[in-house]
């Protein structure tokens, strides 16, 4: 392998392994907090997270068992791509405004610092 080669193959391994790396870490404990601090009445709003690549997904889903659509995202993402974590249900904007008693308002905002702090 040439000099360039090796170049090539440790700055692969070494910077867009760890930035990807990183982008996972962060986009995991994002997914976890939401999730997590979701106010649950039927668990329809918690199993309305959705996790995409490039495009925010949209849909919903009537299911109250939850999914696991972040490591599938994360299973394919590379270093030029978005990570995108959405909730299309109409009501939870109201939730994260405080609606529920089981949630002061701004979890959303929380679990993006939750994010933040991943190291």
């Amino acid at each position: 392998m040439s000099f360039r080669g090796q170049l090539d193959k440790a700055y692969e391994k070494k910077v867009v392994g760890t930035a990807i790396d990183r982008a996972k870490k962060v986009a995991l404990a994002v997914d976890a907090s939401l999730v997590k601090n979701t106010p649950v009445d039927t668990g329809r709003a918690r199993s309305n997270w959705h996790a995409s690549l490039n495009t925010p997904d949209l849909k919903t889903t009537q299911s109250t068992g939850g999914n696991n659509t972040i490591r599938t995202a994360l299973s394919d993402v590379k270093l030029e791509d978005t990570i995108f974590i959405t909730n299309a249900l109409p009501y939870i904007r109201r939730l994260n405004d405080g609606y529920s008693d089981q949630q002061p308002a701004g979890f959303v905002e929380r679990a993006v610092q939750t994010g933040n702090k991943v190291k």
